[in-house]
C-alpha cells in the first residue's frame, strides 16, 4: 500500500481511527475516575499512556508513519538470539568487538552486500589508508560491491 492509500484506510469507519478514538475515550474515563481501585503499576502505565497519547495519534496524520516496529524488531531478532545463546562473551573488550562485527555484518545485509566480500574489500582498502584520511566512502551504505 502506498502512504496515501494507508492514510485513507486508517481513517475509514471501523478502522484505526475508530479504534484509537475508543482508546482515547477509555483513557479520558480513567482520568476522570481519579485512579480509583488501581494498583501502582496500572496507575503508572495509565499515566504513561495519557502522556504519550498525543504522539500516538500522529499515526492518523500521515500514511508514512508505521503503526508498529515489527520491521525493526524482526531485523534484530537473529542478533538478539545469537547474543542470548552466546551467554557470557568473556570480557567487556570482546563484547565491544563482537557488537562492532555484528553491526558491520547487519549493515552489509541491509545494503544487500555479501559480508565476506565487504570485509575483504575493507581490509584491502585499510592497508593503504593514511592517518586522518576520510574513510566514510568505505561504509557499507556508500560501498558498491
Amino acid at each position: 500500500m502506498s502512504s496515501a492509500e494507508r492514510y485513507v484506510a486508517r481513517l475509514k469507519p471501523g478502522s484505526t481511527a475508530d479504534l484509537m478514538r475508543s482508546i482515547e475515550d477509555r483513557l479520558a474515563d480513567y482520568a476522570l475516575s481519579d485512579d480509583a481501585g488501581c494498583g501502582e503499576l496500572l496507575k503508572k502505565a495509565m499515566r504513561y499512556a495519557r502522556a504519550e497519547w498525543p504522539a500516538m495519534k500522529r499515526v492518523l496524520e500521515s500514511g508514512d508513519v508505521e503503526v508498529s516496529n515489527n520491521i525493526s524488531e524482526q531485523s534484530v531478532r537473529k542478533l538478539k538470539m545469537d547474543l542470548r545463546n552466546a551467554g557470557n562473551i568473556g570480557s567487556e573488550s570482546s563484547a565491544v568487538d563482537n557488537a562492532f562485527m555484528y553491526s558491520v555484518i547487519e549493515s552489509c545485509k541491509h545494503n544487500e552486500i555479501d559480508p565476506g566480500k565487504y570485509i575483504s574489500y575493507l581490509l584491502g582498502e585499510l592497508k593503504t589508508a593514511h592517518e586522518g584520511e576520510d574513510l566514510t566512502a568505505l561504509l557499507p551504505c556508500y560501498c558498491s560491491l
